[in-house]
């Protein structure tokens, strides 16, 4: 799980640069690993702080399944 999270935190600071310590800590707290892979991708897609910072909230409501 850890490991997820580090390559996440990488592909993150690749796409959009510096990140925030607070955004950090979120994404330390995911403790679901489809949760992390699904941010993971997105990651691809995302040019901007702001637009991750959203996909991680929409992510961290969804129910486990």
């Amino acid at each position: 799980m850890e490991n997820a999270r580090e390559m996440l935190m990488t592909a993150l600071e690749e796409s959009v640069g510096v990140i925030p310590t607070y955004l950090v800590d979120e994404v330390m707290s995911v403790s679901r690993l489809e949760v992390l892979k699904g941010l993971l991708r997105q990651t691809f897609r995302c040019r901007e702080i702001g637009e991750f910072e959203r996909m991680l909230k929409q992510a961290k409501q969804q129910p486990a399944e």
